[in-house]
């Protein structure tokens, strides 16, 4: 997996996690990562009954069975475009938007 780099406010060279675990607890003093991010977005498109399939499609879970590793090579781009055009509308009514 790729890292995500970036240079801070200090001039630092960072990863992304490691960046918004210090932001957290720095700015908004609040200890999170990334990973805890990823965990709410899963539960919430669950609850709202995007398909446990589709969710793990879009946060790019490793594949499992011999099915879904070796002959299962359709993208789920509708699928997952749904899902997040969903999701989308539900940040935004979270956010206080119309």
């Amino acid at each position: 997996m790729k890292k995500i780099l970036y240079i801070d406010m200090d001039n630092v060279l960072v990863d992304f996690p490691s960046g918004v675990s210090k932001l957290s607890q720095e700015v908004i003093k609040v200890d999170f990562t990334p990973h805890d991010l990823r965990r709410t977005v899963s539960t919430m498109m669950t609850s709202m009954g995007i398909p446990l399939l589709t969710v793990s499609k879009i946060l790019n879970h490793a594949k499992g069975g011999v099915t879904d590793k070796h002959y299962d090579h359709y993208a789920y781009d509708k699928e997952k475009k749904e899902a997040l055009t969903k999701w989308g509308k539900k940040v935004a009514k979270i956010c206080g938007d119309k």
